[in-house]
């Protein structure tokens, strides 16, 4: 856990305002050897009392990065700064899918949060905040929702 807390590195206001959180999760390919990263930042959160909707989607998903971009549109058009939207990925620059839709967020929608729970070779610091947690055990996770709660306490533990 400490090893996760010292690595952790955090760039511009990564912190949660509103009351609301959307995530947006990117889902590698799924590997079993390296587990979902996402649930358990999404199940930490809402252990932790925060309303959150989630929208996940594939390489293979069919025309998901409209329907990311719709949804982030809707939820920032229905809740403005009462909420806020974290996107969580593993590793963006090994999946070619990936960075057009980073893209396309960073410039429609700058406010966003990124957390990055693998390797962080893709720069998401235009982006309102970004994590990195060179990881996605649940330690990392842990540490990347004690960032986004500004919270000095160990969040609860993830259900697996």
């Amino acid at each position: 856990e400490r090893l996760a807390e010292r690595v952790t590195e955090v760039d511009g206001d990564v912190v949660l305002h509103g009351e609301r959180t959307l995530v947006v999760e990117l889902q590698p390919t799924h590997s079993p050897a390296a587990g979902r990263a996402g649930s358990s930042v999404v199940d930490l959160l809402r252990q932790e009392g925060r309303e959150v909707e989630t929208i996940t989607i594939a390489g293979g998903s069919y025309n998901g990065a409209a329907a990311v971009r719709a949804e982030v549109g809707q939820f920032r058009g229905e809740f403005g700064d009462a909420g806020d939207v974290v996107l969580l990925v593993r590793s963006p620059h090994r999946f070619e899918w990936q960075r057009p839709l980073v893209d396309a967020l960073l410039t429609a929608h700058p406010g966003i949060v990124a957390v990055d729970m693998g390797v962080p070779e893709l720069d998401l610091s235009g982006f309102r905040g970004w994590i990195r947690t060179y990881g996605a055990s649940r330690v990392c996770a842990q540490a990347a929702v004690r960032r986004l709660l500004a919270s000095d306490r160990e969040p609860a533990v993830a259900a697996t």
